[in-house]
């Protein structure tokens, strides 16, 4: 038995903690149900114009909070390990370019604009950089940015491969 406290106000949040236990009660494994994601929407208008928004949600798409809202394409959205920023594709400037932003302060910095592919950015676990997807040389290749110093490292290359997706190992190698 377990008693949670709150206000009128933090229902929802009592209600998905109160799902989290429950959940982890019955399997072992721990409740997403206080999980937040994000993900873009698009519409199109009579005129043939698009738009396009990214949100963060609560999982069950609950307390939505518009993060970006663009003329232009927004893919491949990604949290940041402590979930205060968050990094997205953005083709605002007419390609592909990696934004990361500030949650808190909606605060922007492009970090890359190369000409061909700008994608799939992911945070290291520890948050001091990013793997991402550079065709600057050609074919496309993984790259590590450091959030930091914005020094860049290529960690291999192939004529003939196309090199996407990156995803960082809980270690962070």
């Amino acid at each position: 038995a377990k008693q949670l406290v709150g206000t009128k106000s933090q229902l929802l949040d009592l209600g998905h903690k109160i799902s989290d236990e429950v959940y982890e009660a019955l399997t072992g494994v721990p409740g997403a149900f206080s999980s937040k994601i994000l993900y873009i929407a698009g519409e199109v208008y009579g005129n043939g114009k698009y738009n396009y928004k990214l949100y963060r949600a609560d999982f069950d798409g609950n307390r939505e909070y518009l993060v970006l809202n663009s003329d232009e394409p927004i893919m491949s959205p990604t949290w940041s390990p402590d979930g205060k920023e968050v990094a997205y594709v953005s083709f605002e400037n007419g390609r592909p370019a990696i934004f990361r932003q500030v949650l808190a302060t909606g605060q922007r910095e492009k970090l890359t604009n190369f000409k061909g592919m700008n994608s799939s950015p992911a945070y290291s676990p520890d948050g001091t950089k990013l793997a991402l997807v550079l065709s600057k040389d050609g074919t496309p290749d993984i790259y590590i940015l450091d959030l930091k110093t914005k020094a860049l490292k290529k960690l291999g290359s192939s004529r003939f491969a196309i090199d996407t997706e990156p995803a960082w190992a809980k270690d962070g190698n």
